[in-house]
């Protein structure tokens, strides 16, 4: 996405799409919508090492029952 400044401030024009875009709220946007991502990676990092720690459990208690034997 390119934009270019407009006559009138607090706004510029996307070139790829020809819209005039509000650069003053498109920043907070730009912020929010990298949160949400972020948010999103670290949740799926989250999951991943919550089935990393079932999977060790889960090996270490089946070494437990073979030396119980």
């Amino acid at each position: 996405m390119t934009l270019t400044k407009t006559d009138t401030p607090g706004f510029s024009k996307d070139e790829t799409t020809g819209l005039v875009i509000n650069t003053n709220d498109y920043g907070s946007y730009l912020i929010q919508k990298k949160r949400v991502k972020d948010t999103k990676s670290m949740k799926e990092e989250m999951d991943s090492l919550k089935s990393d720690v079932s999977d060790i459990k889960n090996m270490l208690l089946e070494i437990l029952k073979t030396r119980e034997k």
